[in-house]
């Protein structure tokens, strides 16, 4: 009986943290951000899960949000196989231009890849995966500060 406890306390362990492992995404821009998953049947606005990433903030620090593994796994749902593509728009509710497209392992809950279609953007992924920066390219700053 104990035995079974110990198996049934581990698996509870897990599911835990495996629910509670998040993606983070850091936005260094003035815009704020939304993805329209692009696989599978369903076409969701990561904003139908209440998701979207806060534009940075007055102090300059980053707008910041993050998706739990259940929350991937809802927005994702019809996506057949391993790799959930999304296009990512500037803005909370995918309006607007499409400024960049990523694809997220659904086994590792990672970014796989990511690419800007816009060049006022720059999107990297970090931590082997599980942080992604949205900023601007660096002439776009000193554009800005010569104004």
């Amino acid at each position: 009986m104990q035995f079974k406890k110990s198996i049934l306390l581990a698996i509870m362990i897990t599911l835990s943290s495996t629910a509670n492992a998040a993606l983070q995404t850091y936005n260094y821009t003035d815009e704020d951000s939304s993805v329209r998953v692009t696989s599978g049947r369903a076409k969701p606005c990561s904003n139908t899960a209440g998701k979207y990433t806060p534009r940075r903030n007055p102090d300059g620090s980053p707008g910041v949000s993050s998706a739990n593994n259940n929350e991937i796994t809802l927005l994702c749902i019809t996506t057949v196989g391993d790799t959930c593509t999304a296009d990512i728009f500037a803005s909370r509710d995918c309006s607007g231009a499409k400024v960049g497209e990523a694809g997220l392992s659904l086994s590792k809950k990672s970014v796989s890849w990511v690419t800007s279609t816009n060049a006022k953007y720059v999107f990297t992924s970090e931590n082997g995966g599980t942080v992604l920066k949205v900023n601007y390219p660096t002439s776009h700053f000193s554009e800005v500060t010569k104004k």
